[in-house]
C-alpha cells in the first residue's frame, strides 16, 4: 500500500511540517501459504476432487504477488484409525491433466498456485494438503477435506444364506451391504429390503422378516423357503438395486403329516392285502428321510372292523426302513 510520512520537530512552531508522499510499500520475502480447500471443511464423496489454492504470504499475512514460484503438494492423511496409505492425487487444476512436474504447480500473477486434488476412493478419511517450497522454507496447510460415501451404486453379499430346509428358518442368514461405485459402504442408508427367489421349482415360497438397512447393512433375519428339495438362488433388492445369492441347497424340512404313497384299488375280506406304503412328509410333501420310527395301522370308520394278521408274523404297526422314511404294510 501507498504511506505518507509527516515530519515534524518539538523544537519548532508547530506549523513548520513537511508531509512526504507516496512512499510504496511492498510485501516481504516468501514466509508462508494461506491455503484453501474448495469444500471448506464439508464432506466430499470419495473419489471425487476439490480445488486448492496456496497464497503466497509474507510474515505479516501481505500478499507476495510474485509469478513463477514453484509450489510442492503434499498430504496429509489420518482417520480414527490412524494414518492410512490410501492416497489422493494432484492434477491441473484447469482440466484435471497431468502436471508437467508431478505434485507441483507454480504460482500465477498474484502469487497465487492452484490444483486440483483427488481424493482417495476410501470413505472416513481425513486429508490435509500442504503446500511448500524447496527446502520446506514457506509451510501452509489446507483446513480438512473429509470423505464420506457415494450414493448407492449396487449390493454385495457379505454372507451367503445356508443352512435351508423347507419351512425352518436357515441356520446362516444372509448380510447385505448397500455399496457405493467405490464398494464404500452407504452408511446413511435405511433402506428396506425385499427378498424373492429368482431360480428353483416355482412351486416354492419365501418368508422373512421386514427387514431395513442399519448404517447401510442389511442383516436378514427369519428367511425361509417352503417347497421342494432342490437348488434355489434368492434375489435381495433394496435402494433401487439388486443381487442374487449363490446356490442354496434345499433339504426336507420337520415332520409335518403322514401320506399313503403306494394303497391297494381292491381290498376282500380275510384275503391278505397287497403293499401299502406310508410316508412321513414335511409340510411341502417332502419325503423325510432319515425317519424310521413306528407307524401304526388302525380300523377307524367301523368299530366291527378290525386288521388281522396272516399268521406268519406280520403287524398292524410298522418301523419305517430308512429308505425316504416309508413304512411298507404288507400281508
Amino acid at each position: 500500500a501507498s504511506y505518507d510520512l509527516l515530519f515534524s520537530s518539538a523544537d519548532l512552531d508547530a506549523s513548520i511540517t513537511k508531509t512526504y508522499s507516496s512512499i510504496e510499500l511492498n510485501p516481504g520475502a516468501l514466509d508462508h501459504f494461506a491455503v484453501t480447500a474448495s469444500n471448506s471443511g464439508a464432506d466430499v464423496t470419495a473419489g471425487s476432487y476439490v480445488t486448492v489454492s496456496a497464497q503466497a504470504k509474507d510474515i505479516d499475512g501481505n500478499n507476495v504477488t510474485t509469478a513463477g514460484t514453484l509450489v510442492n503438494w503434499t498430504q496429509v492423511r489420518t482417520t480414527d484409525a490412524g494414518v492410512l496409505p490410501h492416497l489422493g492425487s494432484f492434477s491441473k487444476a484447469s482440466d484435471g491433466t497431468a502436471l508437467a512436474t508431478a505434485n507441483q504447480s507454480a504460482t500465477a500473477a498474484g502469487g497465487l498456485a492452484q490444483v486440483r486434488y483427488t481424493t482417495t476412493t476410501y470413505s472416513k478419511v481425513n486429508a490435509t494438503v500442504v503446500a511448500t517450497v524447496d527446502g520446506g522454507t514457506a509451510v501452509g496447510y489446507s483446513g480438512a477435506i473429509p470423505t464420506t460415501w457415494g450414493a448407492a451404486h449396487h449390493l454385495t453379499i457379505t454372507t451367503q444364506p445356508s443352512g435351508a430346509r423347507s419351512g425352518v428358518v436357515m441356520t446362516q442368514q444372509p448380510v447385505v451391504e448397500i455399496r457405493d461405485a467405490n464398494q464404500n459402504v452407504v452408511e446413511d442408508s435405511s433402506a428396506a429390503v425385499t427378498v424373492t427367489i429368482t431360480s428353483g421349482d416355482g412351486t416354492a415360497t419365501v418368508a422373512y422378516t421386514a427387514t431395513n438397512a442399519s448404517s447401510g447393512v442389511i442383516s436378514l433375519a427369519g428367511l425361509k423357503l417352503t417347497g421342494p428339495v432342490g437348488t434355489y438362488k434368492v434375489t435381495f433388492a433394496a435402494a433401487g438395486k439388486s443381487v442374487e445369492s449363490g446356490d442354496v441347497s434345499l433339504g426336507y424340512g420337520d415332520i409335518d403329516h403322514l401320506a399313503v404313497t403306494q394303497d391297494q384299488a381292491a381290498v376282500f375280506n380275510k384275503v391278505a392285502v397287497g403293499d401299502i406304503k406310508v410316508q412321513a412328509q414335511d409340510s411341502a410333501n417332502n419325503p423325510i428321510e432319515d425317519f424310521a420310527g413306528r407307524i401304526d395301522a388302525a380300523v377307524v370308520s367301523d368299530a366291527n372292523g378290525d386288521l388281522l394278521t396272516d399268521g406268519s408274523g406280520s403287524t398292524n404297526h410298522v418301523s419305517a426302513n430308512g429308505t425316504s422314511g416309508t413304512a411298507t404294510f404288507s400281508g
